[in-house]
């Protein structure tokens, strides 16, 4: 592989940061981030998220059905991609 698009960085994003890709591949999305300030910073963005949420108290046992009934109306209510 050898330039990688924004697109693609981004529907690679997660297997990038698993380790979960080849060595050419990998290399090819860090070159990508050395030139690329809009992905390094989603990419920075998207590590803090994962940090923040890993520091969050664990639920203890299942959601409240409110909660669950609103989260619910919330994603049917998004548009499908």
């Amino acid at each position: 592989m050898t330039d990688v698009t924004c697109d693609e960085f981004v529907n690679q994003l997660m297997d990038f940061l698993d380790d979960e890709l080849t060595e050419s591949v990998r290399i090819a999305i860090q070159a990508h981030l050395t030139i690329c300030a809009h992905c390094g910073g989603l990419m920075a963005t998207y590590c803090a998220t994962i940090t923040i949420t890993r520091s969050l108290p664990r639920c203890s046992g299942p959601l409240p059905a409110s909660f669950e009934e609103k989260l619910r109306a919330i994603l049917a209510a998004l548009p499908n991609e």
